[in-house]
């Protein structure tokens, strides 16, 4: 909803001139701040081209129009962007396809070509956020016996693991659901202890990850313990999700992946086996213990 930056700097300065969509215009982050619509209001004048989930889209189309006639928002800007949207249409062959349906045949090639996956990982190495125990990580020993650990991912080796088990050649890993039963969770602490040391991957698989973690009160004391046990730790999840943890502040060693996509669980794997060197900086604050900007 910043005219300076969509169309200052994306539009003016860097010259772009594909269609520009917003985020979900029915988070409280906007709309508390510009009710009544007028956060829909305040994106058409920054310069987007197309909304997303507004909070009520006759109530924006009605204030839009109320904004040409008042003077607000120029009828020909809106214009030139309608159109904009057309020859994207266009340009995409949607009105020679029947019924406006994308031909399925290489689709999955196209939008995965390697140059972009490349790009991808790229991304997911640089987002990596130490927040704690740099040394530690850096010391951890390949041969000793250790325990690969991924917590909320019960169904299925993770990526996590199978990437740090080709190189700690004396491993067992282990899978804690979230939902984990206090027998079982007990049965590993005391198993975790043969071990020298303790690999854990803080998983969250929702399509869309919360600033709560799906986990059981038995599960999160589980982690806290872990804490004890002079684990490391990795966490997929929300970072906002971390402050119901106690005791990560006290982590041996604590990175932060914020999703817990592939590429995000290799980057992990590259950053505890030395082949990148971390340099992500937490964009939120956590806690009174890891605030924005915060990363080793």
């Amino acid at each position: 909803i910043s005219k300076p930056i969509v169309t200052g700097i994306l539009k003016e300065k860097l010259g772009f001139q594909g269609l520009i969509f917003t985020d979900a215009m029915d988070m409280q982050g906007v709309v508390k701040f510009f009710g009544d619509g007028e956060a829909d209001l305040q994106a058409f004048i920054a310069g987007v081209d197309l909304l997303e989930l507004s909070e009520n889209s006759e109530r924006a189309i009605g204030l839009v129009l109320e904004a040409i006639e008042s003077g607000r928002i120029d009828q020909a800007s809106i214009d030139q962007r309608v159109k904009k949207v057309l020859a994207s249409k266009y340009w995409l062959g949607l009105t020679e396809t029947k019924k406006g349906l994308v031909n399925p045949n290489g689709l999955y090639e196209d939008l995965n070509r390697n140059s972009s996956l490349v790009l991808q990982q790229q991304l997911a190495d640089a987002a990596i956020t130490v927040l704690r125990g740099s040394e530690a990580i850096n010391s951890l020993n390949t041969r000793a016996r250790t325990a690969i650990v991924s917590i909320g991912e019960a169904h299925h080796i993770t990526d996590f693991q199978c990437g740090l088990g080709n190189t700690f050649t004396d491993h067992l890993f282990y899978a804690i659901p979230g939902d984990a039963s206090s027998e079982e969770i007990q049965a590993v602490l005391q198993e975790l202890k043969g071990f020298d040391q303790i690999l854990v991957g803080v998983h969250d698989s929702r399509s869309r990850p919360r600033n709560t973690l799906n986990y059981t009160d038995e599960v999160k004391n589980f982690i806290t313990s872990l804490v004890d046990q002079n684990a490391i730790f990795a966490a997929f999840t929300n970072p906002y999700a971390l402050a119901e943890i106690e005791g990560l502040e006290h982590a041996r060693g604590f990175l932060v992946a914020y999703q817990n996509e592939p590429t995000l669980q290799r980057a992990v794997v590259k950053a505890l086996t030395g082949k990148i060197s971390p340099n992500g900086k937490l964009p939120v604050t956590i806690n009174e213990h890891f605030k924005s900007g915060d990363g080793l």
